[in-house]
């Protein structure tokens, strides 16, 4: 049970708080399970009667409309079980899978001074996700409501995701036994789809056709990564789309790609260097414009003490579209050391320190071949810190 209120005090940065709010409510929460372990129940729901009088110095005099004391809900439930526990399919794997469903509602014109909640949505998601050894898999469906009283004068937007993974180690699927080398990679695939869109053209509301949202957006990831030993090595794939179907800006889309490379090498037992390259290529069709970003990233951490670490980092981009308008060229440069001590006798060993020195160099080039400037930005800085723990 609660009960609280907000009071209009003014402070250093608004000085005519003059609106006071006050609620009161009830609230109840239940968590089970079976025996097993293989159900799960976690549910909430909770009422809330908010009130904020009216104050004759915000009215100003005009007519509004009245303001009046609501009561309203808030619910959710998170449910999970699973389907398949353990079930042997060969002798080395065994099969899981698990159901699970969440809900969200929290009612138009809810309102707690205790808690901040978002009013006027519907959230169900479902989830099925499943394993046969090391093979992953997943799937996922997500339905998103606004204006729940169905204002015939609000924007209602309803929005729709589904996502699926999966998992895929090569190595560990049919395994070095059968005459397969470790190189053999993880691989991993990633699909998102969006569709977020309006339900019905708002009545007096001054909305036009070209103003209710129709947007559908895909986003899929392939990677595969290797390791053996201190030496990995991994390439991503990503493709996205953006389809606005809003009438009158059907050709507003968008086109992503992007390649990624990443390595890594261990050539010594306390230093660990890193190396990472991404080309990126987004193309704007209502335009026709297609922008080119090339990145590369160095990174390296060397524990010259057993306290001590020196961690470096160097990154560059390039970016310009193709008919060579506008331009962008950065370099960052990052440099570390830091140092841990503390008191080694047990007594005492929960006090602790950390002190570090940090040097940053920026360097920043912008031109643009329409607007005719060029601007250059140059940052350097040196920075240390020191950390005491006590308990």
């Amino acid at each position: 049970m609660l009960r609280g209120s907000l009071l209009p005090v003014n402070n250093f940065n608004r000085q005519n708080l003059t609106d006071a709010e006050t609620s009161h409510g009830v609230g109840a929460r239940v968590v089970a399970t079976d025996g097993k372990g293989r159900l799960r129940l976690d549910a909430g729901f909770g009422r809330s009667r908010f009130n904020n009088p009216t104050d004759p110095l915000l009215d100003q005099g005009f007519s509004i409309v009245p303001v009046r004391e609501t009561s309203r809900n808030a619910q959710y439930v998170d449910f999970s079980y699973q389907l398949l526990k353990d079930w042997g399919i060969t002798k080395d794997r065994k099969a899981n899978l698990s159901f699970a469903f969440r809900h969200n509602r929290v009612d138009p014109l809810f309102r707690s001074v205790a808690v901040f909640t978002q009013a006027d949505r519907l959230d169900n998601q479902y989830e099925l996700n499943g394993s046969i050894g090391d093979i992953t898999a997943g799937f996922v469906h997500n339905r998103l409501n606004d204006n729940l009283d169905d204002v015939p004068s609000i924007l209602k937007t309803l929005t729709r995701r589904s996502g699926f993974n999966l998992g895929l180690p090569l190595a560990s699927i049919r395994g070095t036994a059968h005459g397969y080398s470790p190189w053999l990679p993880r691989l991993a695939f990633n699909l998102d789809k969006t569709h977020a869109f309006g339900a019905f053209l708002p009545t007096n509301s001054g909305f036009a056709l070209s103003h209710v949202p129709d947007q559908a957006s895909v986003n899929q990831t392939v990677g595969a990564d290797w390791a053996h030993g201190d030496l990995r090595f991994g390439y991503r794939f990503n493709r996205s789309s953006q389809d606005n179907r809003q009438i009158g800006r059907q050709n507003a889309d968008f086109r992503t790609l992007v390649n990624g490379l990443s390595f890594g090498l261990k050539p010594l037992r306390r230093l660990d260097l890193s190396f990472d390259f991404s080309n990126e290529h987004t193309s704007n069709l209502e335009v026709n414009r297609l922008d080119r970003t090339n990145r590369v990233t160095f990174g390296s951490n060397f524990q010259a003490t057993k306290k001590s670490i020196l961690a470096l980092n160097v990154s560059s981009n390039l970016s310009g579209d193709a008919a060579n308008i506008s331009s962008n060229r950065s370099i960052d440069f990052d440099a570390q050391w830091s140092w841990r001590f503390g008191i080694e006798k047990d007594k005492y060993r929960k006090i602790q320190g950390q002190f570090f020195v940090k040097y940053t160099n920026r360097y920043l080039r912008a031109q643009d071949r329409v607007f005719l400037f060029n601007n250059l930005t140059k940052f350097q800085s040196v920075s240390s810190g020191l950390t005491l723990t006590f308990f």
